[in-house]
């Protein structure tokens, strides 16, 4: 989300840094339980799939970067091909809304996967968004 000027090159295995200290603690769990209570689940997501995570840093401290998970987008690869090509979910913090994130987080899933599906349900939020940025995966469900 910023561009390339921020970037971990290590950034690959973030998850599996969050997930061997403990994935319930994490910021992405943390998000996905915000995800989960907003769309009205009874479960939450897991660390499996390509996490794509939007952030606002707002410190470093040597190589490490702070700041906020704002949205992330998680894809997996449904048919066992070794090609992430479904996306499972997609979320931005009610506070960062409307400011392109979700649109951000497809195109940069796009430009490393090729990403051909949508899971449902697709909430009419997130047909709106596809249909800004990605109309093309609208059309496959």
């Amino acid at each position: 989300m910023d561009d390339g000027t921020l970037s971990d090159p290590a950034g690959a295995d973030c998850l599996d840094r969050w997930i061997s200290d403990g994935w319930t603690a994490s910021a992405p769990a943390r998000a996905a339980l915000a995800y989960k209570r907003e769309a009205g689940w009874d479960f939450s997501i897991d660390p499996a799939g390509v996490w794509v995570i939007a952030a606002s840093p707002y410190a470093q401290n040597f190589e490490t970067f702070v700041g906020n998970l704002v949205g992330f987008a998680v894809f997996h690869d449904r048919d066992d091909d070794g090609e992430y090509q479904s996306l499972a979910h997609i979320w931005t913090a009610a506070a960062w809304r409307r400011r392109g994130i979700g649109g951000q987080l497809i195109r940069a899933a796009r430009d490393l996967m090729l990403i051909t599906s949508v899971e449902e349900p697709i909430t009419s939020s997130g047909q709106a968004l596809l249909g800004s940025v990605a109309r093309d995966l609208l059309q496959t469900n």
